[in-house]
């Protein structure tokens, strides 16, 4: 038996984007899927995330729970690097990405080795595109959401719905480059109403997100504020309402971009826009080369 070791780490839609690569090699590859839940999260003191995977329909052979992987072994994970290097390609052990953008040579990787580890966010429907209906399937929550989102939920699918996700420290006057301004959403607006008649918006955001101005401009149109509708909404239900929407204005967020994406998978006429920005730092980049699909409307 051959296996799979992938390190999780980053926040919800990291993980997702992790899994989700573990996942095709491990059913391409007939390996066991071992997930480290433990060595990605010990040292975020800054942002103290957590594992979140348990709360959806996933299926990994194995969790580690604790420091007796590789990854949180610092001198064998850096002579493994090492000696990863001169191994031929199909014997490589040790996959790690030498940037975000997707690298189609890592697919064909390790294919003989019997342990193999992946150490990367892998940001691209590419690497599990082939699998894409497992993903759809393991990435429904886990248990039934409670009754009074159900109502929700039902309308959601039955009308014109379209999340728009604002991540937090939104506003006009930033200087911080990760943030979109009013422009993006009013040109996403004015596309949406010229493709779909009497759509209703639906604002998922983190506290404090939407500034002033961006509040006046939504108030002005048919919007709903989730968060201030369900004031105690936990994450994992949130991104699951996200998902049920039947068309997108993601932010510049892992989080929106897999709602928007296990959304199309029911609704195959779902439009879907994305903010046409390149960044270029680290797992926060965004506009690299395989990470909004073609399909996708960048603004």
């Amino acid at each position: 038996m051959k296996y799979l070791y992938a390190q999780l780490k980053g926040g919800l839609g990291n993980q997702l984007f992790i899994y989700a690569h573990a996942r095709s090699i491990s059913l391409s590859q007939n390996r066991k899927l071992v997930l480290d839940t433990f060595s990605g999260f010990i040292n975020d003191d800054k942002y103290k995330r957590s594992y979140e995977l348990d709360k959806f329909c996933i299926s990994p052979d194995h969790l580690i729970s604790d420091d007796k992987s590789m990854f949180s072994r610092k001198v064998l994970k850096k002579l493994s690097l090492s000696f990863n290097k001169f191994l031929p390609k199909d014997m490589k052990f040790y996959l790690s990405e030498s940037s975000l953008e997707f690298d189609r040579a890592l697919l064909d990787c390790g294919i003989r080795s019997k342990y193999l580890y992946i150490d990367g966010y892998w940001q691209s429907e590419k690497y599990f595109v082939a699998i894409k209906q497992v993903i759809y399937n393991e990435f429904q929550l886990s248990k039934n959401i409670n009754e009074e989102f159900l109502a929700l939920r039902y309308t959601l699918r039955e009308s014109n719905s379209v999340s728009v996700h604002v991540r937090k420290f939104v506003n006009e006057s930033s200087t911080y480059p990760h943030n979109l301004n009013l422009d993006y959403y009013k040109r996403s607006f004015q596309l949406i109403e010229q493709q779909i008649d009497d759509p209703t918006y639906y604002i998922f955001s983190e506290s404090d997100a939407v500034d002033r101005k961006l509040r006046d401009y939504f108030n002005n149109k048919s919007c709903i504020f989730i968060n201030d509708v369900f004031r105690n909404l936990t994450t994992e239900i949130e991104f699951h309402l996200m998902s049920k929407c039947n068309h997108h204005i993601i932010a510049n967020s892992t989080f929106s971009w897999w709602s928007a994406w296990l959304g199309e998978q029911y609704f195959k006429k779902s439009i879907v826009l994305a903010p046409k920005i390149f960044i270029d730092k680290g797992p926060s980049g965004w506009g690299f080369d395989g990470l909004i699909p073609e399909r996708w409307i960048q603004i």
